[in-house]
């Protein structure tokens, strides 16, 4: 009995192309995950490729990123694509340590998380930390507590104040103003922003 060739040769193309490099040709976000239009050697092309992302995240990616290509048991039709970006739009090459990194888009960090725990928003190193909203609040708590303080010291007199000419004396004694606002920092020590 001879084998038979042909569905060996089917066998090996399925294998073959069971995972493969792919380029994204087109992509559309019409449902509940973008789909791709994967070119995946010189002259073939799938449509309507579901374009899989971790949980959590979901970007839709650009025309030109190349990604994997995953067809299980080499079942094209249940084909998906994982992973596409495009390589010149990657922020790597500019001294990223081991275990740095985030979220990009183009080429620039959006969110970068660096060696030392800080969380960078809009850049890889921001510039100044960000206020926090706790904080900011019981600064101007204390600011306002200050400022009521100075209400109530200038209308304790009852009266206008009319400066005496000097070394007269006030026939009505103003008491000594205490202010207990101390000012301390609003900022983050996590995170910073650009």
């Amino acid at each position: 009995m001879t084998p038979d060739r042909s569905w060996m040769r089917k066998t090996w193309s399925r294998i073959n192309s069971a995972i493969l490099r792919g380029l994204v040709g087109r992509s559309k976000d019409a449902t509940s995950l973008p789909l791709v239009q994967v070119e995946w050697t010189a002259d073939r092309t799938s449509d309507e490729v579901e374009y899989m992302q971790p949980q959590g995240l979901y970007f839709r990616p650009k025309v030109g990123a190349e990604g994997l290509f995953l067809a299980a048991a080499g079942d094209r039709a249940a084909a998906v694509l994982v992973d596409a970006q495009k390589r010149d739009d990657t922020p790597g090459g500019d001294g990223i340590g081991e275990g740095e990194g985030g979220l990009y888009y183009a080429g620039t960090f959006g969110v970068f998380l660096d060696s030392t725990g800080k969380v960078h928003l809009g850049a890889k190193s921001g510039s100044d930390f960000v206020a926090l909203a706790a904080k900011v609040k019981s600064e101007l708590d204390g600011i306002k507590s200050d400022l009521d303080a100075v209400k109530l010291w200038a209308g304790a007199s009852g009266h206008t104040h009319v400066c005496a000419a000097p070394g007269s004396p006030s026939d009505h004694p103003v008491p000594p103003l205490v202010l207990t606002y101390s000012p301390t920092s609003p900022a983050a020590t996590k995170v910073k922003a650009t």
